[in-house]
């Protein structure tokens, strides 16, 4: 909701306040300071008109000759300032694939033409690297061209990663697809679950299986119900908590809310499931879930750069490009909104810095990584001496659901992949996407032995589009443009 009016009276030596309130249509951040006194009103405003927001509602009050102030600021889409490129050559960087033109053509044209900082692209056929090249720029402030490996945020690419954690544990007989969420989670080592009490609030609860939280089929729809992991100020206050929410907390949050629809019956792409499966991991393993990860995947796909990422800009790594908006939107931090710091100490920051916490997001959305890593990955799945998965653990990955219909689809969710049949000799493409503010990713395994990865330190087009949507077809193309001996 977004406040539209403010009444402020004095009762019986109190200050009692009067809100009304519309549903917020536009996601426009606001602020709203209370008995704030005149030096930290006026220091507060104009920081606020700095960062872009406008004062829509002003009261004040006098008690024993001092005046206090509460207001409303609501971030105004006018003032919001757009990025500004360098008008220089883009700068590319790497040598692998240098001359392969069709690569290259579409790396330059999409980045030029769409108003983006910088991408990264890394290509391998069987097994091999035949391209891996950056382009543009890591950092616009200092003018840094983008490294072939620099490390960005994947956003939802972290799926694919929890789910081969998954079916490894379920190729070493420490878990099963049809287990049931509850028990599961009912015994994790470090964290306590009250799923007993869950039942109550939905005897659906109980059915939920390994398999429906990898399918996205596990009964919450972000549409009817918001998206768990972006609700860190209303879980926060739910819990009563004196910190902003963790990653428990999440889930002991969603353990109070009845499901969407009755589990393993249809999709709906669903964060905190993932986030589920990431707690499923330490139950089974007996380890952190970045422990399991680090060990199982990371060390023997030879991924030395990907790693859990951090929220804030000062606790950038050394080799983590800056990310970027098409607009530069500012609004508050979320530990201070979660925890209720206002009265002039309320921060405004950047959209991928702070509006939401990349900490609580680490098995649907927290990795960084560069693209030749990711391709590592991918390759890594199959890859002849010692692959991630058996051939068993692949064909779970990339059945059907049951509740697809097989006569009438060639395209669905299936263990953590996007999955399409591209020939009648049941060929399979399979892939991902991520996205959060600052960053667009993509990462593709062709039928034809093909790998790739794309990331950008931005997340959309001057034109609004994700960035990956639109090379996503232009780099299929530009592959079968590819010199035979690449082929």
């Amino acid at each position: 909701d977004i406040v539209t009016d403010l009444a402020v009276q004095l009762e019986n030596g109190r200050t009692v306040y009067e809100v009304t309130s519309i549903k917020n249509q536009d996601s426009r951040p606001w602020v709203i300071l209370v008995n704030i006194s005149e030096l930290e009103f006026r220091k507060n405003a104009q920081q606020y008109a700095d960062d872009g927001f406008a004062m829509q509602i002003h009261r004040e009050i006098a008690v024993d000759r001092k005046k206090f102030h509460s207001a409303v600021w609501v971030q105004d889409p006018s003032a919001e300032p757009s990025l500004f490129l360098p008008a220089e050559k883009l700068p590319e960087s790497g040598s692998i694939g240098s001359d392969l033109d069709p690569l290259r053509d579409v790396m330059t044209k999409l980045i030029t033409e769409n108003n983006i900082p910088g991408g990264t692209l890394a290509v391998a056929h069987k097994g091999k690297m035949i391209f891996e090249r950056g382009f543009g720029y890591s950092d616009l402030e200092t003018k840094t061209g983008m490294p072939t490996a620099a490390n960005m945020r994947i956003a939802s690419l972290s799926k694919p990663i929890t789910a081969v954690a998954i079916l490894i544990l379920v190729q070493e007989g420490k878990l099963d697809l049809d287990g049931k969420l509850i028990d599961l989670l009912a015994s994790h080592p470090k964290h306590r679950f009250e799923t007993k009490q869950t039942m109550v609030v939905d005897p659906r609860w109980s059915s939920i299986t390994v398999r429906n939280l990898l399918q996205h089929s596990g009964g919450w729809d972000r549409d009817k119900s918001k998206d768990t992991v972006f609700q860190l100020a209303e879980i926060t206050k739910a819990l009563e908590l004196k910190r902003l929410a963790r990653t428990p907390d999440m889930i002991r949050y969603q353990f109070r809310q009845p499901l969407d629809f009755d589990p393993g019956s249809q999709y709906a792409y669903s964060n905190i499931g993932y986030c589920m499966l990431g707690r499923v991991i330490e139950s089974a393993s007996g380890q952190t879930y970045d422990d399991f990860v680090r060990d199982r995947i990371l060390k023997p796909a030879g991924m030395t750069q990907t790693r859990l990422g951090k929220t804030r800009l000062t606790d950038r790594a050394i080799d983590e490009v800056h990310y970027y908006t098409q607009k530069i939107r500012k609004g508050p931090a979320i530990w201070n909104v979660a925890e209720g710091k206002s009265n002039g100490k309320q921060k405004m920051v950047p959209s991928p810095y702070g509006q939401w916490d990349l900490e609580v997001m680490d098995a649907h959305g927290g990795w960084t990584s560069t693209a030749p890593d990711l391709v590592r990955f991918i390759d890594a799945i199959d890859e002849v001496k010692s692959p991630l998965l058996n051939s068993e653990s692949i064909q779970f990955m990339l059945a059907l659901p049951s509740f697809a219909d097989s006569s009438t689809t060639n395209l669905w969710y299936g263990l953590g992949w996007n999955v399409r049949v591209v020939d009648s000799s049941g060929g399979k493409n399979f892939w991902h996407t991520g996205s959060l503010a600052g960053t667009s990713t993509l990462m593709v395994r062709r039928w034809d032995g093909y790998s790739w990865a794309v990331l950008f330190n931005v997340d959309q087009t001057k034109g609004g589009e994700r960035c990956t949507d639109i090379i996503d077809r232009e780099i299929h193309q530009a592959v079968n443009k590819l010199p035979i001996e690449k082929r």
